[in-house]
């Protein structure tokens, strides 16, 4: 004998982090090996702006201006710590970024997870 089964329909999750755009994801827009890894990540980001003068000049140049206001960059590039410096330099000069790993093996899964953490959606 046949039995009916039915599909409970489930609500996205959010992750509680704004977007780069300011407002409150609707869903969650990021897909990461693990999200725990974000203050490790986050450790690491803080490290390497240290050691990426030239980016982190253009954000004391041109962060107050916003020369990237309204753009909207997707990226995809092996998702590294450093990756994650230009991502968020891209953000503060008023980019709107969506980041893909181009490469699953190269990617620092605490980089991302920092990234996501953030707001930013990653792949």
């Amino acid at each position: 004998m046949a039995t009916k089964t039915t599909r409970k329909r489930v609500a996205p999750k959010t992750n509680g982090h704004s977007t780069n755009g300011g407002s409150k994801a609707r869903k969650k827009d990021y897909k990461v090996a693990d999200i725990s890894l974000a203050e490790w990540g986050r450790n690491e980001i803080r490290l390497a702006e240290r050691e990426m003068p030239g980016l982190m000049a253009l954000r004391d140049e041109y962060g107050k201006k916003k020369p990237l206001k309204g753009a909207r960059i997707a990226g995809s590039l092996h998702m590294t710590i450093q990756t994650a410096v230009l991502i968020e330099t891209l953000q503060a000069l008023g980019a709107q970024v969506r980041w893909a790993s181009c490469n699953i093996f190269s990617t620092q899964d605490h980089a991302a997870a920092a990234i996501a953490a953030a707001g930013t959606p990653v792949f």
